[in-house]
């Protein structure tokens, strides 16, 4: 019988293994789950006002997996674009494969409703 320690570290290792073995599909950027963070990022948007609402560490990786910023809130990241922050009439917009930002990406949000607004982004984070 195994201690609970060596169950999780088999674990860890075997999940490891499953994302980056050659399962994995080309092009596909895969982390192991233990050397990375999760990315909770909310700015608040001010009625009728712009911000930067984030901007990726220059050096680490940031894989976007998810955005909301409703109706009233529009972002546009500085070499993306807006396409990434397109919610499509949605309050959130999904990238289930992840959407690698460019390091130092700066992403600009600006409200135009009169009312204070937020720009939600969810994601990976790998130092």
């Amino acid at each position: 019988m195994r201690s609970p320690l060596a169950r999780l570290v088999l674990a860890a290792a075997t999940v490891s293994l499953t994302l980056s073995g050659p399962a994995a599909h080309a092009g596909t950027k895969m982390f192991s789950p233990l050397d990375q963070r999760v990315l909770e990022q909310t700015a608040l948007v001010p009625a009728a006002g712009s911000i930067t609402a984030y901007t990726a560490p220059r050096d680490g990786r940031v894989v976007l997996t998810r955005f909301c910023g409703g109706e009233c809130v529009q972002c546009e990241g500085t070499t993306l674009g807006s396409g990434a922050f397109a919610s499509r009439g949605k309050p959130c917009v999904e990238h289930p494969k992840g959407l690698e930002l460019p390091p130092g990406e700066t992403v600009r949000c600006t409200n135009t409703c009169n009312t204070m607004g937020a720009a939600l982004f969810s994601g990976l984070l790998k130092p």
